[in-house]
């Protein structure tokens, strides 16, 4: 993502090359999406110049606003960003992650476990197009339920 109105806005199908002289704004180490996009930047074998690192969403989302850089972004954050920014037509964007649910098979989850669960799973098409997600997390509860 980019601040409103930069000049990479109206570009069509930017590169990641163009984009690597740029300051990217990223989350620390450790973090889901930062991971994926070293690992995609480290597969393309590109190197950016210049890189800050700042721990919050928040936070990277006012940095961009001000035009201190660019961010890489789950894009459901950018969704719910406030005006100032912008997505960027960048190929090979969106970056495909995974969400993991780590469930302890000996111990039955609590009820707000499944009603979280159950959110996620209707959040998932609705919210993002994930039908793959929701279809996921409904065998995961089911499989949860059969257990009882």
């Amino acid at each position: 993502m980019g601040p409103e109105n930069c000049r990479w806005a109206e570009e069509e199908g930017i590169t990641i090359e163009a984009l690597k002289e740029e300051r990217f704004l990223l989350r620390e180490p450790g973090s889901a999406t930062r991971h994926t996009f070293d690992a995609w930047l480290y597969s393309e074998g590109i190197e950016l110049r210049s890189t800050q690192q700042i721990a919050s969403n928040e936070a990277i989302r006012l940095a961009v606003a001000s035009g201190m850089g660019l961010a890489v972004l789950s894009r459901h954050v950018i969704a719910d960003s406030p005006k100032g920014v912008q997505e960027l037509p960048l190929q090979s964007f969106p970056l495909q992650s995974r969400w993991h649910f780590v469930v302890r098979r000996e111990r039955r989850p609590p009820p707000a476990a499944y009603r979280f669960l159950s959110f996620v799973q209707g959040s998932l098409v609705q919210a993002f197009d994930e039908p793959e997600g929701e279809i996921a997390v409904a065998k995961l509860l089911q499989a949860l339920r059969a257990e009882r």
